[in-house]
């Protein structure tokens, strides 16, 4: 692949370029979605102003903004990295793209008719063709997609760019995996198992928000009933992937009710987020991944460290000595879960000699 004046050669290529990046298409990987055609485009336009009055001392990033003068009855202000430094966004019309039109809405948001606006500027612009759009897969070859370059939806929810963040985080440990020889290359097929129909789930969540929000006149039968932000996030379970499935877990590729827990009661099971527990020391479990492959033991250390020392790759063993920690994790007397790199439980097991048999059916 030629970038500029340099040529780089890798085993893996990650997809990671915006969604007008040329990396997807040339892997020959298609799209699907939601496309409506429409006069309006949506825009955000960075601005400089003294919003103090506005804000009022308030400590808040973002705000949703619902105002009959705007175009389309809404815009969206966000707070920059560099102080006194805005972002607006919305459905804008063509007409809306110059300096004069844009100082007028944000005007218009900020509801101050006499706010000095300075260095506008149009950071990004599409037109209302595709509202969402999501790779038809993940992989293709040596190619593996993230970010915008797997899956394209409306800002409205702030979930594009947490996603695209934990589509790295959890590509990043399977792809060492690889590297390494600690794992077969087919391991790699699971970032399109677990991760794509993750995307479309949180695709059609932030589209539903879009026409709650934005579009009322919009809603029909096709719409996603929306799931509370918390059970959504933090209760999703992977259909399928890197992990070993217990007897009636879901294999089909779909999300439903079933496959959300309640973040306050999880079951712990494999392809669910191990949940925060309190340690003795006052640490969190979570706290604990992030390095590599964890077993947290509900008795029998001993056993379980011997049959951590057997095994390819390093397995660090934590004993969870409270009992609290043992009931959310749903761990009898001796046994134990294992947890991946990324903080996703792969295994739940009650004997030590089923570890190694368990780790190589996960990374092979």
């Amino acid at each position: 692949m030629r970038l500029g004046a340099r040529q780089v050669q890798a085993l893996d290529v990650a997809g990671a370029q915006a969604e007008k990046g040329p990396i997807r298409d040339a892997a020959g990987i298609g799209v699907h979605g939601r496309q409506r055609a429409t006069d309006s485009a949506t825009m955000f336009a960075s601005f400089h102003a003294d919003l103090a009055a506005a804000l009022d001392g308030a400590a808040v990033g973002l705000w949703h903004l619902h105002n009959p003068a705007l175009p389309h009855g809404s815009a969206v202000v966000v707070t920059t990295d560099e102080p006194g430094r805005f972002v607006i966004g919305g459905a804008f019309d063509a007409g809306d793209a110059t300096t004069d039109r844009l100082t007028e809405h944000i005007r218009t948001a900020v509801g101050d008719p006499d706010l000095p606006v300075e260095g506008v500027e149009i950071a990004w612009t599409r037109s209302g063709a595709w509202i969402t759009r999501v790779a038809d897969t993940f992989r293709s070859g040596r190619v593996l997609l993230v970010g915008d370059c797997a899956h394209l939806m409306p800002p409205t929810g702030g979930q594009g760019g947490n996603a695209a963040v934990l589509d790295g985080y959890h590509l990043a440990w399977k792809l060492a995996a690889v590297l390494s020889g600690d794992a077969d290359d087919r391991l790699l097929d699971s970032h399109d198992t677990e991760r794509r129909p993750y995307a479309e789930m949180l695709a059609e969540q932030q589209y539903a928000n879009f026409v709650q929000r934005s579009d009322p006149a919009g809603a029909d039968e096709t719409v996603a009933e929306l799931i509370d932000p918390a059970r959504g996030l933090f209760g999703h379970v992977y259909p399928g992937g890197a992990f070993l499935a217990e007897p009636g877990h879901a294999e089909d590729g779909e999300f439903d009710d079933g496959e959300f827990e309640d973040p306050a009661l999880p079951t712990a099971r494999p392809g669910s987020r191990a949940p925060h527990a309190f340690l003795p020391d006052g640490s969190s479990t979570r706290d604990l991944f992030g390095r590599g492959f964890v077993l947290l033991a509900a008795g029998r250390e001993a056993q379980w460290n011997a049959a951590a020392e057997a095994v390819r790759p390093q397995v660090t063993v934590h004993a969870l000595d409270d009992n609290a920690a043992r009931r959310l994790y749903r761990l009898a007397e001796g046994a134990a879960t294992l947890v991946r790199p990324d903080g996703i439980i792969a295994w739940r097991g009650t004997e030590p000699a089923a570890l190694a048999d368990a780790l190589y059916r996960i990374l092979h």
